[in-house]
């Protein structure tokens, strides 16, 4: 993306989209994995309507940069939204 500023010139920036992986696990429960950095914490948010979102937590990815979170609340709810924020 360019942005343009307003004393001229431009900078140019990029946004990094990382694919999560949900899987349900045998017990009802939800696995979360997505790619990160070496150590890059994200805090887990899910919503049953995608207007409201509850914190559930905070995860770190492993030295090979994969985080993994698993809801263990996810057989409450018929339908769960999940978004793994970047701290």
């Amino acid at each position: 993306m360019r942005v343009y500023l307003a004393a001229g010139g431009t900078e140019i920036v990029t946004i990094k989209y990382s694919l999560v992986a949900i899987q349900r696990l045998g017990n009802g429960d939800m696995l979360l994995q997505a790619q990160g950095s070496s150590g890059e914490t994200f805090d887990v948010q899910a919503s049953t309507n995608l207007q409201t979102w509850q914190d559930l937590g905070k995860s770190a990815a492993d030295t090979n940069g994969l985080f993994q979170y698993t809801d263990t609340n996810a057989p409450r709810y018929n339908a769960r939204y999940y978004t793994p924020l970047p701290q």
